[in-house]
């Protein structure tokens, strides 16, 4: 005699909170997923219709710290994201300097730039400002890519660019 299998019932929900999950804006959104994958460049976005830049700035796997700037302003917040899903604010907005205007950073920036246009992704630093670049990684028929690069200073973003680099520096 041959039994014809079925699969096992599926195990009864414990009773949880009839409370739904609160929804999340499309900044909570991204917060969250800066602290989730912790990308090597920072990410555009708008925090309450405005321009921001979010970047991921360290902590361990129970809490981060992301960095949003606020270009336009030119102040910077840090915010606390924890892997329950909870974030705060951890340092309200401070004033950050400008991009300063130096040959010497200008070299620098430009030199990880081209690096990553070989490696994929690059960085160095420049006295207090850490430099990262990274390719979009699609090149079109000329072999050229865009170059994500940004500079930060203390973990926040002072500036950021992208820029089309071809072989043979066109």
């Amino acid at each position: 005699m041959v039994r014809k299998l079925e699969p096992l019932p599926e195990p009864e929900p414990e009773p949880t909170s009839s409370a739904a999950p609160p929804q999340l804006s499309p900044e909570e959104e991204t917060l969250l997923g800066v602290a989730h994958e912790r990308p090597f460049v920072p990410v555009e976005s708008r925090v309450g219709g405005q321009p921001a830049v979010m970047n991921f700035v360290g902590g361990d796997e129970q809490c981060r710290t992301v960095a949003v700037t606020y270009p336009a302003r030119r102040v910077a917040e840090l915010w606390r994201v924890c892997a329950d899903g909870q974030f705060a604010l951890d340092r309200e907005a401070e004033a950050i300097p400008d991009l300063p205007e130096d040959p010497g950073l200008r070299a620098a920036r430009q030199a990880t730039v081209h690096w990553a246009f070989a490696n994929g992704r690059a960085d160095s630093s420049y006295g207090e400002l850490m430099i990262r670049a990274q390719s979009s990684g699609q090149r079109d028929q000329n072999g050229c890519t865009v170059i994500r690069s940004a500079v930060t200073w203390n973990g926040v973003t002072i500036g950021m660019s992208d820029e089309t680099i071809c072989p043979g520096g066109e």
